[in-house]
């Protein structure tokens, strides 16, 4: 399907009214007023940037004259403009505002030419650098009485951040670190990045990340994700198991960490892991509107609330994000809705503690849902796409749905229980259900002549090769976690050496998961048998189905749980003048799987309990002008307490799966921040393999049959690097490259496929991703951001390793404008997603999205 303009004629009657309600707010709402500051005394690189993320308005300062002035503190309730005066005091600058821009000018007091800005950190959105502020020294703090937010080693610092450039990350030791002082690989995707990709899901953030790409995606986005040639890579929220379907909506950051990591997340492949950061309260009042429509169907719109609860002298902070979407459709017929409502609170309980409890509800409602790739099978076996199709072909039916609701319920707690320990304390409780009905099998070749002779006469010429299988399941999953986890981190020095050392535990209490599955009986003739269509002739696609879900027969009903128990340690240790920095982590681990019952059969899997020890040390030594070499080694295990599967009969245990990896490279971190990034080279072996799932036919009932297997050994060793530049204050570029040999080094089960390349790793891939914002001249208002992809030939099917999907190349643009209405700063974008059309397939399951187009429009207050 391709872009259709202009956008008006496809805007849904939701976006006019967004628009319109967005507009007669912001007309009738009253301009900005006192704000409550928090910004301790410091440098004033780095105070003006805190000021700057507080207040949403734009600074411009001279850089080099201010160079080595420190700024006063500034805690309370003023305008912006007076609180930079009072910051300023005694430094020998001044500030005043612009009368054409709003934005404030700091100037050498008594001189009248503005300074140009100081660095992509004033983003062409005022108040793109907002983050959680934390609390300043306490000897800076007692000068007032009025509650601070605690400065937590737990959490990011997103002060550090300068633009698309991420400066600390907290998923690699759960201490916040430098990530130039990290012996790994490990990348940050801030939240102004996130704003300007428009994602449609995770995938559009972490796609940007060398080495990472996406697996068996099924056609509503339920996206698996590959890691260094490692399949079901973990992907974590706030440290904790994620859901099937993610949102951006409630994302503040995304880091990804490479390479086995099983130290602090348990069992994983050892690919690496994803952890997203949510949004929490920050104690500036803030609101945060935005509309968005475009081609396809598509709009959207987000309320963002924060600040202090009035009364409570910043003692009690809120947060308050809800969302609405129709989602973009690219097939015939298909429909969805999504909403999030997330809700959250920060309790100061004093300058050392403070709670958090936050709250996330997330929907998606398809009708007619977008269905898969219809790969041609022979023998069983999937070999290749069926084609050719219209790019928009469905074969859902008239009454297919599919229904997703996930909750999460998460109180934090941190304090500082003395001027060198600090505790973290986290209890989450969540939970989501999943029902679906469908009534495509999206293959050829599952049937045989006899049964395409009871519906099309011998004249029709159809045969198995290109007669789809059409089939009425129901399916409803839920499951859900209870988990606590508390960690103490402790600062010390011994004989100059400056030592961190992170001690936690972590309890998953139960992980219960219950799935039933009904299905029409997979008889020709039989009347709940559905007619195969001949993908030939559209006339045949008959997408009625003439009985419900309760004709259907039940044919699985299973309920399984399981808990789990972690203790863990790491150390990171600085000397040589801060050029040296060593991590070393030691963790035990243990899982237990409870009887598996399967409730039609009355049977049950025998309990397992197994348990596993996990080391990582690495180093990483700084040899001048901002380069460093570094070198780790780390484990990861996958439990695999599960039986493995025979046409869907548990037949025997699974084995552990242990995965070694090693890395080496080297580290950028230029003065001025103008380039870092990592190169770096790697090596991970896991075996016995994880469990590899094949398709091994049709079941007379209509149940698609698998079959586990497991066995060997997978080798993966390739190059990455990502790299981020900024020549000007005016430009950011993002680059990232990968070359990865991902291979059965002994296949499970066919000799004949060792050496085959392991699923859904291209065997190169390479982004680059580039932001142009003016701050001076005619085109100041405008900023122009765009990237390209190129994503390699991959593997895509685990029982045929050798077929192959086509390398493909999608390019993105968007447009940005800013400008003042109805007494507000407004920022505009038109971004278009899939610029040149490319069509590929994103997995074995799902092709990408074609052309589309998006223009949001966004305002704060």
């Amino acid at each position: 399907m391709s872009m259709m303009l202009p956008i008006s004629r496809r805007l849904s009657d939701k976006a006019f009214v967004c628009l319109a309600g967005l507009l007669l707010f912001a007309a009738v709402c009253p301009a900005a007023g006192p704000q409550y500051f928090d910004v301790p005394a410091g440098e004033a690189a780095q105070t003006l940037r805190t000021f700057s993320r507080q207040s949403g308005v734009e600074i411009l300062y001279p850089a080099e004259a201010m160079r080595g002035a420190r700024t006063r503190a500034m805690r309370g309730e003023a305008t912006a403009l007076a609180a930079l005066r009072i910051m300023l005091e005694g430094t020998g600058f001044e500030a005043v505002q612009d009368a054409t821009s709003s934005a404030l000018v700091v100037k050498p007091i008594g001189r009248a030419v503005p300074a140009p800005v100081a660095g992509p950190d004033a983003s062409a959105t005022p108040g793109r650098l907002r983050g959680r502020v934390r609390r300043a020294p306490l000897a800076a703090a007692r000068d007032s009485d009025l509650p601070v937010i605690v400065l937590s080693p737990f959490e990011v610092l997103s002060d550090t951040d300068l633009g698309y450039r991420g400066g600390n990350s907290v998923s690699a030791t759960r201490m916040s670190a430098p990530i130039r002082q990290l012996p790994m690989t490990v990348m940050a995707f801030t939240e102004s990045f996130i704003d300007d990709q428009k994602p449609y899901d995770l995938y559009d953030v972490v796609k940007w990340a060398p080495g990472v790409h996406q697996d068996n995606v099924s056609p509503q986005g339920w996206v698996r994700y590959s890691i260094r040639g490692f399949t079901s890579a973990a992907v974590q929220r706030n440290g904790f198991s994620s859901f099937r379907f993610i949102d951006t909506t409630n994302i503040e950051r995304v880091e990804v960490v490479k390479g086995p990591a099983s130290l602090l997340y348990g069992q994983i492949n050892p690919g690496g892991v994803i952890n997203y950061i949510t949004k929490r309260p920050e104690p500036v009042a803030q609101l945060d509107l935005t509309a968005a429509a475009g081609t396809n169907d598509y709009s959207r719109a987000v309320v963002d609330a924060t600040g202090p609860v009035p009364g409570t002298h910043g003692a009690l902070l809120y947060r308050a994000i809800a969302m609405t979407e129709d989602v973009p459709q690219f097939q015939v017929f298909a429909h969805a809705r999504k909403l999030m409502l997330a809700p959250s609170a920060t309790w100061v309980i004093s300058d050392r503690a403070k709670l958090t409890i936050d709250f996330e509800h997330f929907e998606r409602r398809d009708r007619m849902p977008t269905s898969g790739v219809v790969l041609k099978y022979v023998n069983s076996v999937a070999t290749a796409p069926y084609g050719p199709l219209p790019w928009d072909f469905s074969y859902a039916g008239k009454g297919d749905y599919q229904d997703f609701t996930s909750d999460a319920l998460t109180a934090e707690l941190t304090s500082q229980l003395s001027d060198h320990v600090d505790l973290h304390a986290v209890w989450l409780d969540s939970s989501w259900n999943m029902e679906w009905r469908a009534t495509g099998q999206g293959g050829t070749g599952l049937i045989s002549q006899s049964a395409i002779n009871r519906y099309y006469p011998a004249s029709a010429g159809l045969t198995p090769a290109d007669a789809m299988f059409r089939r009425n399941r129901w399916e409803h999953q839920w499951g859900g976690e209870r988990s606590a986890e508390i960690d103490t981190a402790s600062t010390f020095e011994v004989h100059g050496v400056d030592l961190r050392l992170l001690i936690g535990a972590k309890k998953n209490f139960a992980t219960p998961f219950r799935a039933t599955q009904r299905n029409n009986p997979n008889v020709p003739g039989n009347p709940l048998y559905l007619k195969p269509w001949d993908l030939r002739n559209p006339s045949t696609w008959d997408r009625t189905v003439p009985f419900g879900v309760d004709a259907l027969i039940p044919v699985a009903s299973t309920a399984a749980d399981s808990s789990s128990s972690a203790l863990y340690g790491v150390m990171t240790a600085s000397a040589l003048a801060d050029r040296l920095h060593v991590l070393a982590g030691f963790a035990e681990h243990e899982l237990r799987n409870e009887p598996t019952l399967d409730l039609l059969a009355n049977t049950a899997t025998p309990p397992t309990t197994r348990s596993a020890s996990v080391p990582q040390i690495g180093a990483l030594f700084a040899v001048g002008g901002g380069v460093s070499i570094y070198a780790n080694y780390s484990k990861s295990f996958l439990a695999n307490t599960n039986m493995l599967r025979v046409d869907n009969v548990p037949a025997v245990p699974a084995e552990p799966s242990i995965g070694r990896g090693s890395e080496a490279g080297l580290k950028f971190d230029f003065p001025g921040g103008k380039l870092s990034g990592t190169l770096s080279a790697y090596r991970i072996r896991a075996n016995p393999t994880d469990i590899v799932t094949i398709t091994s036919g049709v079941a007379p009932d209509g149940t698609t049959l698998f079959t586990d297997i497991q066995g060997g050994s997978q080798l993966s060793q390739g190059v990455e690097a990502n790299l981020s530049y900024t020549p000007s204050d005016d430009l950011q570029i993002l680059l990232g490259f990968s070359r990865c040999h991902a291979f059965y080094e002994e296949h499970p089960a066919n000799p004949a496929f060792d050496g085959a390349p392991l699923v859904a790793t291209p065997d190169m891939t390479f982004s680059l991703w580039g932001k142009y914002s003016p701050r001076q001249g005619p085109l100041a208002k405008f900023s122009l951001a765009g990237g390209v992809e190129y994503v390699g030939q991959n593997s895509y099917l685990a029982n045929n390793p050798t077929a192959r999907l086509p390398a493909y190349t999608t390019v993105d643009l968007t447009l940005g404008y800013r400008f003042c209405a109805f007494r507000r700063k407004w920022t505009a974008q038109f971004t278009v997603k899939n610029l040149l059309d490319e069509r590929y397939f994103a997995s074995s399951s799902s092709w990408g999205f074609p052309r589309y187009a998006i223009l949001s429009l966004e305002t704060k207050f």
